[in-house]
């Protein structure tokens, strides 16, 4: 299970929730998803079987190039994936590994080591866990490894594209 990793700290300004950045992002990229989700959070962080298929679904499986399951192709589709991927930053699995860089047969080996990392630990208090702070480069990087889920995740190309340079921007605290 995923570790707030801002309990215990105090910050002059609140730091943004996977809700609020969720919210941010929707109105931008797809305001006809923000009704979704609710819904949509209480399966991503229900925890076990649930949680793990409903994300594993969301971030898509990597080699077709499309979205599987948990609405394919459907209004869920977005909200789904952005709400995996905010609990990845959530549980400190994206922010850990936006520095390695290697050559394409390992890229992919450790893509789906992610999908699985990130299904595996829903966030402790689901839309309600708080960010870590990231400066700008470590958001950048954030943003980067979010585009390369969009895609595999099956996400149009310029949809992928406002999703992970959205979220990189709410990250950024310096």
């Amino acid at each position: 299970m995923c570790r707030n990793v801002l309990e215990g700290t105090s910050m002059a300004d609140d730091p943004p929730t996977i809700d609020s950045v969720a919210r941010s992002v929707l109105e931008k990229v797809a305001p006809r998803q923000i009704s979704f989700l609710d819904s949509t959070a209480s399966e991503i962080f229900a925890g076990g079987a649930t949680s793990r298929r409903a994300m594993l679904a969301a971030l898509g499986d990597g080699r077709t190039g499309r979205p599987t399951g948990f609405g394919a192709e459907s209004m869920g589709l977005v909200v789904g994936f952005l709400l995996s991927v905010l609990n990845g930053v959530a549980c400190e699995i994206l922010t850990d590994q936006v520095t390695e860089r290697s050559g394409a047969l390992v890229r992919r080996w450790r893509a789906r080591r992610e999908r699985r990392a990130l299904a595996s630990r829903p966030a402790p208090r689901g839309l309600d866990t708080k960010l870590p702070p990231l400066g700008a480069v470590q958001a950048a990087q954030v943003g980067q490894r979010v585009l390369g889920l969009a895609r595999e995740a099956g996400i149009p190309e310029e949809q992928a594209h406002r999703i992970s340079t959205l979220i990189a921007a709410e990250l950024t605290t310096a």
